[in-house]
């Protein structure tokens, strides 16, 4: 509140942000980045006029910064904040995201405010228990039209965004049911990816094809091998192997349960399966991509009752999913069942 009555410099308080982010502890206490995040939060919800206000005057520029000082500073600590159903349940909380997805709706100026709120849904969304938040509050219509337009609605380097935030959205069960209501498959079929639009072509490439998976449904997948060529299947699960290898199971943004649960639709298709095991580009046989399955249930397995963690809980769950459809098939059954570090925790 001091950050709106001129009674604190922000950028001491920026420095002391940066501190305390820095901090080994605050990634530990929950309860202080709830606190931090939801103060934060309830301080926009306050200021939720200027989401609407085109009229920028002296007064309303200053709060204009300072409602992207408290975006920026929210939208870097999204990913250590544990939500809750309950969380964003007021009708200010619902009113405030209405007002930031219409103010992009309605920009066209390349805004400053317009870029802070982009990062900020992109990073909150990727929190898949508040997606029915979003869908309440009318993002997936807005994030399809954003696609369409995208390279006049937002800056260079906030291009890739909205196609972040649709693999987002595409990731609940809800989100996809949303989606599909608004033509985005069509959509984005349709996006071209060419390297002075895309920040990391390669990247677009991979969450182009991962959403096409998750909005289509299985039974068409079982007959639709073409659209899934050995490349994207292999850049798929290297994204997999890379985010692993991270201490938070991260890469590039996206957790090792995003790539696995595309590649669990996507072995439905017993060709895609075959295909994976016998023509891999990194040379693997069934026998060393089964290991590395295993590899990913060792390490996600044992804080299961630790830590309660409803992502690294769905994570495990996938990968047994990967391991019951390879061991549907005769010839990867053997395979699977001599691995006696799966057995034992099977």
């Amino acid at each position: 509140d001091e950050l709106f009555t001129l009674n604190v410099s922000r950028a001491v308080l920026t420095q002391v942000f940066t501190i305390v982010l820095s901090k080994e502890f605050f990634n530990k206490d929950h309860l202080l980045v709830r606190e931090i995040f939801f103060g934060c939060f309830n301080l926009l919800v306050d200021h939720l006029s200027i989401f609407k206000n085109t009229d920028l005057t002296p007064i309303t520029i200053f709060i204009d910064s300072n409602v992207r000082l408290i975006m920026k500073m929210i939208t870097s600590i999204c990913s250590l904040v544990n939500f809750t159903n309950e969380d964003f349940s007021k009708i200010e909380d619902h009113q405030l995201l209405i007002a930031m997805r219409e103010h992009i709706d309605q920009d066209n100026k390349h805004d400053n405010l317009t870029d802070g709120i982009i990062s900020f849904i992109w990073n909150l969304s990727d929190r898949t228990i508040l997606i029915p938040l979003f869908i309440n509050t009318g993002y997936p219509e807005s994030v399809v039209q954003w696609i369409k337009i995208r390279e006049s609605k937002f800056r260079d380097d906030k291009l890739d965004a909205p196609i972040h935030i649709l693999h987002n959205l595409s990731r609940h069960d809800d989100g996809i049911k949303a989606l599909n209501c608004h033509g985005a498959l069509d959509v984005i079929e349709e996006i071209k990816i060419e390297p002075k639009i895309c920040h990391d072509p390669d990247d677009i490439t991979i969450h182009i094809a991962m959403i096409r998976v998750l909005l289509t449904a299985i039974n068409q997948i079982r007959f639709d091998s073409i659209k899934y060529s050995n490349e994207i299947i292999n850049m798929i699960i290297k994204l997999s192997i890379d985010s692993v290898k991270n201490d938070r199971s991260r890469y590039n943004g996206s957790h090792v349960s995003e790539p696995l649960t595309v590649i669990v639709k996507l072995f439905h298709n017993d060709e895609i399966l075959h295909s994976t095991f016998t023509n891999n580009e990194t040379k693997a046989t069934a026998e060393t991509l089964i290991e590395l399955l295993q590899s990913y249930l060792i390490k996600f397995y044992p804080r299961i009752d630790i830590d309660d963690d409803i992502l690294e809980n769905y994570t495990c769950t996938v990968i047994l999913n990967l391991f019951w459809l390879v061991s549907n098939h005769k010839k990867y059954r053997q395979i699977v069942g001599n691995n006696q570090a799966l057995m034992d925790i099977i």
